[in-house]
């Protein structure tokens, strides 16, 4: 798996719980980083909040901001 690197991402999700408030402040600043959702970066964030990938994809996609 290829990683990401964004540092907005990486402080956005120090301290955050894997809560949907949570995720959603993740990929405000994912989105602001690198401009887009890439698969490999929900992974990421998946594994850095330990949520079920399935959670992190529904509520990105549950979103019509991204």
């Amino acid at each position: 798996m290829k990683e990401v690197k964004c540092p907005q991402m990486e402080l956005g999700i120090r301290g955050l719980e894997a809560n949907p408030a949570s995720l959603i402040q993740i990929f405000y600043g994912m989105q602001q980083g690198i401009g887009y959702l890439p698969k490999e970066s929900l992974r990421y964030v998946s594994d850095k909040v330990k949520a079920i990938l399935l959670k992190v994809y529904s509520i990105m996609i549950s979103r019509n901001l991204f």
